[in-house]
């Protein structure tokens, strides 16, 4: 179940806020059932899908918290038949004849409204509720319903009522009604049911045409379960306001202009946590009341003298001894009762409450323009796609709580895992309605059950959807790009495991400054004592931006300083390093012009080298260089400069792993190094049972070095048995001492292989082979590395064996080889 929401507060996260400040929230005046002695959150159910877009247009003081601007998201409700204002009905009602001018008391207001307030069960507990229309509308809180039955997304819950008996106190009527869930808000704590069935002259309360006033007399109603039901307690208006601005906790937490900097500090954090939590919770009007509420009562009326409704009982702070009672104030009831659909609603949760109160907005496929709003809780997390990337641009990070405050974020696709169950909203053809869902009942990552969503807003289960699948299927957006867009930002935000990629994604190229992220340090990485990088990152990606020749941020020192020049892209950097998950990206502005010309992507981080590389012309068109495949992602040699080259060597020695940068040259140490990339582990080849079969047999006694890591390993051969013999001397020793001489070596890492050749014994590797598909032992790249280090792509290499015999000049040599390789490698990487 879930646990986001209870009566009496509103976050599980509050208790923690509030905790850390001494308070003790005890759960008074509002609660479905009476709450657990460690006051622990109360199990509710889901969330309601958010208010009409209507609804929050007529509210301008205290906007719809579940509408977005030009979006009613995920407003089911949106079009829906309405029906006639059940507070505005000329039925009479109980209070009929009290004095218009609140002159009644406490025993009138109990005669008056006792007839009205019913019992509310479901099956997490008990609550209370208010008739305000003769026909069977009742008023009652979210939270009350929240545990409800569900019939698909609809609620139904249980209603007793009750009658004045001869001595002036409430007989049950024993007689159970069933009663549907017709709108709910989760943030006001409000929600509308109706009695199934005819019903009519119901005893009703109605709404007071005036707010209350602090120090006005007023009287509650409830089934607290700490007593009898139907209990009255009798009150004023304590005071009248919203959390976010008018909790006294707050006003203490403000810093006073006497107090020290460090103490000031921590009083900040403090206040910034409860206020985001209140801001998110409760952030509309409420009632504060002398009334001593208990859960049960929740959902109960609280009326002034001539018995209007003026609040209805919510939830209540502090201790059993030290209580505050709140009541959701009558303003409020008001907004929310503009308009009420006339069938039963399909209640869902909303992404912006359950998802939770923190939230980011990032640019997850790293183009420079924001894409995706990230929120968590402690129960809950939410994921907002903004697939035509029209919220936002690609200048400063927007403030989040005018985000949240507003809702104002365009997604076409919102994941949300509230609970125990998990939803995803399909906005198919971008008109700004979402017109298909997905659900994950106990959230298993795969569709148990799909929807269509009608013009009227109203689902309808769709069997034609495919259950079992993953929950984001970018084949539902009907846009092939934004289908893409859709593929790339839920594999980043999700993982793959939770995105149906039935085609090739492909892989857009990330913007050269922003891509890295908006959090920025400042670095002076060649140590010269001037700032020289800004190190950048974010939710999903990281970066380095390297301003080699410090044209830009030798004067910059502080992070600030930096992020605003980032979010200007006024970095003159040559050299841009991106990494997101698995993959990195090498930018390079090769001949210092300003403009970034070339590119290296790894989607496997771990081997370090380009498994793409790309020649990007003036107009932002790239053109494949397969030269560069195969290599290491960074080579400073790149650069046409040679003293911006040695630099990058010496910032990039303190950045970044060493299997990344091509440090020595661009030649043979553009490639990974079997000597040193292979593994942690040394050995020479006699010393491991497979070796030993092929030493016994061809006399390869100390000729064959092995290295072995999780997700690598390596050969390096002696073919010709030149080297000296290595003594007591370890096998890492043998490689260090510069003595061995190497014909041949393999490495595997991570999934990929090369196999090198020194073919005409000088001592130097000439030839490198490379393939992405091991299994299939055939080259996919060719290079040849001539006697001044230079490394040229041979097409004439590919589609040959990985491993060749034929290859060594001398015959000897190729002979000896032969025989090794049959001992050694499977005979499909072997040539004929």
């Amino acid at each position: 179940m879930n646990t986001r929401r209870i009566g009496w507060l509103g976050t599980s996260a509050g208790r923690v806020v509030m905790a850390s400040l001494g308070l003790s929230l005890s759960a008074g005046c509002a609660g479905s059932a009476p709450a657990p002695a460690d006051s622990s959150p109360q199990p509710v159910a889901h969330k309601p899908s958010p208010a009409p877009a209507k609804a929050a247009a007529s509210d301008a003081k205290s906007p719809a918290p579940t509408a977005i601007p030009n979006r009613a998201l995920l407003s089911l409700l949106h079009r829906a038949p309405l029906a006639a204002n059940p507070t505005r009905s000329s039925a009479k009602t109980a209070a009929a004849s009290l004095p218009e001018n609140g002159k009644g008391d406490v025993r009138e207001n109990y005669r008056a409204i006792a007839p009205a307030t019913v019992i509310i069960r479901t099956p997490n507990g008990m609550g209370t509720g208010v008739i305000i229309g003769p026909s069977g509308w009742i008023l009652t809180n979210n939270h009350v319903i929240d545990g409800g039955e569900k019939e698909d997304f609809k609620i139904k819950v249980t209603v007793e009522m009750g009658t004045l008996d001869k001595s002036g106190g409430m007989e049950r009527s024993g007689k159970l009604l069933t009663a549907y869930v017709h709108k709910a808000d989760p943030v006001r704590d409000l929600a509308v049911i109706k009695l199934d069935g005819n019903h009519k002259d119901l005893p009703s309360v109605r709404l007071a045409k005036t707010d209350p006033a602090p120090g006005e007399p007023v009287a509650s109603l409830g089934h607290a379960g700490s007593g009898l039901v139907w209990a009255i307690k009798d009150g004023e208006v304590a005071a009248v306001g919203k959390l976010s601005t008018h909790l006294s906790q707050l006003v203490a937490l403000e810093c006073s202009p006497t107090e020290n900097e460090s103490g000031c500090k921590e009083k900040h954090q403090m206040f910034e946590g409860l206020k985001k939590m209140l801001d998110h919770d409760k952030p509309l009007m409420v009632v504060q009341s002398t009334c001593p509420n208990w859960p049960g009562d929740s959902g109960g009326p609280l009326v002034n003298r001539a018995s209007e409704l003026v609040g209805l009982n919510s939830f209540g702070y502090g201790s059993s001894e030290n209580r505050s009672t709140f009541h959701v104030h009558v303003s409020e009831i008001r907004a929310f009762l503009e308009e009420i659909p006339k069938a039963a609603a399909d209640i869902l949760p909303d992404p912006w409450f359950d998802g939770g109160s923190e939230g980011t907005i990032e640019d997850a496929d790293l183009d420079g323009r924001f894409d995706v709003l990230r929120t968590e809780g402690r129960d809950g997390l939410a994921r907002f796609y903004d697939l035509d990337q029209n919220s936002y641009g690609s200048g400063k990070r927007p403030e989040i709580g005018e985000v949240f405050a507003k809702r104002a974020f365009d997604a076409e696709v919102v994941y949300l895992a509230s609970g125990a169950d998990t939803y995803v909203w399909y906005d198919t053809d971008n008109d700004n309605y979402f017109d298909v869902m997905l659900f994950d009942e106990g959230s298993t990552g795969r569709v148990s059950r799909g929807y269509r969503i009608g013009a009227d807003k109203r689902m309808a289960r769709d069997k034609s959807i495919a259950t079992g699948g993953p929950l984001v299927q970018p084949d539902k957006i009907k846009d092939d790009g934004l289908r893409q867009t859709l593929g790339r930002l839920g594999s980043v935000t999700l993982g793959q495991g939770l995105v149906d990629l039935r085609g090739p994604l492909e892989q857009g190229l990330p913007d050269p400054i922003l891509g890295g992220g908006r959090e920025v340090e400042v670095a002076d990485l060649d140590g010269d004592g001037q700032n020289d990088t800004l190190e950048t990152s974010a939710v999903y990606s990281h970066g380095y931006v390297f301003d080699i020749d410090q044209s830009s941020l030798a004067e910059v020192v502080k992070g600030d300083q930096g992020r605003s020049l980032l979010e200007k892209k006024g970095v003159d950097a040559e050299v841009s390093v991106i990494g997101q998950g698995p993959s990195t990206w090498v930018w390079y502005d090769r001949n210092d012009d300003g403009k970034f010309d070339f590119v290296t992507h790894a989607s496997r981080s771990l081997a370090g080298v380009a498994l793409e590389a790309f020649r990007v012309g003036e107009d932002g068109r790239k053109e494949p260089a397969p030269e560069a495949v195969g290599r290491k992602l960074l080579r400073p040699r790149l650069l046409e400069s040679s003293s911006h080259a040695m630099r990058l060597g010496r910032m990039s020695l303190r950045a970044l792993a060493s299997t990344m940068t091509a440090i020595a040259d661009d030649g043979i140490d553009s490639f990974p190094d079997p000597a040193r990339h292979g593994g942690l582990y040394y050995s020479f080849g006699d010393t491991t049972g497979w070796s030993k079969t092929f030493g016994s047999k061809v006399g390869w006694d100390k000729a064959v070095i092995v290295t072995a890591g999780l997700t690598s390993n390596s050969l390096i051969v002696d073919v010709n048995r030149d080297s000296p013999a290595p003594g007591k001397q370890r096998p890492e020793e043998v490689l260090d001492g510069g003595k061995y001489k190497p014909d041949f070596a393999f490495l595997h890492r991570d999934g990929l292989e090369w196999t090198y050749y020194d073919t005409d014994g000088d001592s130097k590797y000439d030839l490198v082979l490379f393939t992405t598909s091991p299994s299939s032992g055939v080259v996919e790249r060719g290079f040849r590395i001539d006697k001044n280090g230079a490394v040229q792509l041979d097409p004439a290499l590919a589609g040959g064996r990985m491993v060749r015999w034929s290859v060594f000049a001398k015959k000897p040599t190729a002979t000896q080889f032969k025989k090794l390789a049959a001992e050694l490698f499977q005979p499909r990487a072997i040539e004929e």
